[in-house]
């Protein structure tokens, strides 16, 4: 009996734990983007990143995915110019 009520109170306190993970905003910021880019490269980076700034996203992966993508872009652009230390 106890051995059940505790398995149900642990997978209770689980399932709440793993709730709490996807109620999270995540927006990204020019403070954020000037505190994590080179100067050298802001200019750069507020353009690619432009759509997002200021955006609300409710998942981690749809702002993981959004992050991603741009940085690909930014260090394809990179390659081509053949600017190695960017």
């Amino acid at each position: 009996m106890i051995q059940k009520l505790g398995l149900i109170i642990f997978i209770a306190a689980f399932g709440l734990f793993v709730g709490t993970l996807g109620i999270n905003n995540f927006v990204l910021t020019n403070e954020i983007l000037e505190k994590n880019v080179k100067a050298e490269q802001l200019v750069e980076a507020q353009q690619q990143f432009a759509p997002m700034l200021g955006k609300n996203y409710s998942n981690l992966f749809g702002f993981a995915s959004d992050i991603t993508a741009g940085t690909k872009a930014l260090n394809k652009a990179y390659d081509a110019q053949q600017a190695w230390n960017k």
